[in-house]
């Protein structure tokens, strides 16, 4: 008997044999392919049931343990999950309450009372009518449609294109002066 390295040549020679055997397997489960999956339906469909039965049925005849300690509702812990709940809705609120500065506005130098520079005029409040456009009330009131942008909400938020679409009557803006 030769022997290469650790393999002897009989080992070999089994396994190559069953190479074959398993070859000739597959090729059969292919030829027979409906076969074989409906026997790997019949085999999935008992290991379910034998699944079922062990972790449904017999759970069911166990009685439970008579050392298991019944649950407890504890008072202090449940007062500790509100305290953090409040504690959280105050912190999500006070975020929500904040005014954050519009950071795309140009900043303006402060001009301080004794100054002698001329104070700016209000800007105009206008209420929307039905009907009413922002190009036509840019036109009305800045002398230009194409300057409907620097009309904004009461609330100082700028119009986008989207919301310009659709004014809501009675809604506020403001429109700066000349």
């Amino acid at each position: 008997m030769i022997k290469i390295g650790k393999i002897n040549l009989k080992t070999l020679s089994r396994l190559v044999k069953n190479l074959a055997k398993t070859k000739k397997l597959l090729w059969v489960i292919g030829e027979n392919a409906f076969l074989a999956i409906l026997v790997f339906i019949l085999f999935a469909l008992i290991s379910g049931s034998v699944v079922f039965y062990k972790y449904s049925y017999l759970v069911e005849k166990t009685e439970p343990e008579a050392g298991a300690k019944p649950f407890q509702f504890e008072e202090k812990v449940y007062q500790k999950i509100i305290a953090i709940w409040q504690r959280q809705e105050k912190n999500l609120e006070e975020v929500s309450n904040k005014k954050y500065s519009d950071l795309f506005r140009e900043k303006k130098e402060e001009v301080g009372p004794d100054s002698g520079a001329p104070e700016e005029p209000n800007p105009i409040v206008y209420i929307v009518k039905y009907g009413d456009t922002l190009w036509k009330i840019s036109q009305k009131f800045l002398g230009s449609g194409e300057r409907w942008r620097e009309i904004k909400t009461e609330e100082g938020e700028i119009l986008t294109e989207d919301t310009a679409e659709i004014l809501p009557v009675g809604q506020r803006l403001i429109i700066p002066v000349k």
